[in-house]
Parts: structure tokens; sequence; C-alpha cells
């Protein structure tokens, strides 16, 4: 099941708990709370998890006991109306959704999903090689996220491969790789 809720304060808070800063064009400036730990999701669908990578987020879900989740697209952390672009609604989501039900859920450029409890959030940004996600959460969540996605190493590897292909290939400079590392490490 999918619900469209009206922005309210209480979301909101939740949400300012994970993330800092709002989000622009580029994944590489979000910031994450403090004391969040950080996974790359790659590729995934676009602005979605891959199926994949959406069947781990499920079992954490329900490893963790939570039932639901949100998800927005182009979250602001602003409560400045000024500030756009942000929608006035956010998706609460069941765990027992569908990845098609999931991948109906209309959002584009860059996308997240965080926990009704306030323990993880995910941002993904859409890309001309799929999207790219960064899963953060306390790290004990994040263990357990881990042990939902063992893939997660070799997810790691394939970007550092596709940035280094897409450097010698294409002489594309390697900055947004750099950036991506650094805000894993944060």
């Amino acid at each position: 099941m999918i619900k469209k809720i009206k922005k309210n304060n209480d979301i909101m808070k939740i949400a300012k708990s994970l993330l800092k800063t709002p989000l622009d064009d580029s994944l590489c400036n979000v910031v994450f709370s403090e004391g969040l730990q950080k996974l790359l999701l790659y590729p995934t669908y676009d602005v979605y998890l891959n199926e994949e990578q959406f069947t781990a987020l499920k079992s954490f879900l329900e490893n963790i006991d939570e039932d639901e989740f949100y998800a927005v697209n182009h979250y602001v952390v602003s409560d400045d109306p000024a500030v756009l672009p942000a929608d006035d609604f956010f998706y609460l989501a069941s765990r027992d959704i569908s990845y098609e039900q999931y991948t109906d859920i209309f959002v584009y450029h860059l996308s997240v999903m965080f926990s009704k409890n306030g323990k993880w959030a995910i941002v993904i940004e859409e890309s001309l090689e799929d999207g790219i996600g960064i899963m953060a959460a306390q790290p004990k969540m994040l263990e357990l996220f881990k042990d939902c996605h063992p893939k997660y190493k070799q997810e790691l590897e394939n970007f550092i491969r596709f940035s280094e292909l897409e450097q010698t290939g294409k002489n594309v400079k390697l900055d947004y790789c750099e950036r991506i590392m650094a805000l894993l490490k944060n």
C-alpha cells in the first residue's frame, strides 16, 4: 500500500534528524546527520533501488520490525516555501508493496526514502548510467542492512571500476567518484 501524506512538522522532524542540508542537483552535496554511517548502492534503477536492493530493503525492514517508510521526490530540508523544488507531500509505503508498486511512485532526478523512526535514509540520484544511491543509518542498522544485501562490497567495486573506465575511455574526470567516496567517509 502507498498513500500520499501532506507534509507536516512530524515528518519534517524525522527527515531533518537524518538529512542536514537540502538536496540540490547532486548527491555529492548531501549532508547526513552526524553519527550515521554510509553505504553505496550502485547501480540503482534510475531514481529507484534496483530489484535486488529493494528486496534487501524489505528484508531489512522486516528484521527491524518497521512496517512502513517514507518516500519523497527531491526532498528539501528548509521550511522556507521560497526554497524550491519541494513537494508538499510524502509517500507512505508499506514494506509489503511490490517492486512494481514501488517504481510507480512518481519521483525524478533525486529521491529520498527514510525510516518513520529516524533510523535510516536512502538518497538516490539518477544518472545516464542507471543511478547511484547512498544509504545512511545508525551503525547497528547499517550492519543489519548489509546482512540483507551482501552485494554491497561488489557494488562499491563496480562503481569505482565504472568511474575509472569513464576516465580512461571517455576522458571524464574522476571528481564525481572522489566526491562520492568522500561522502561515504564523512
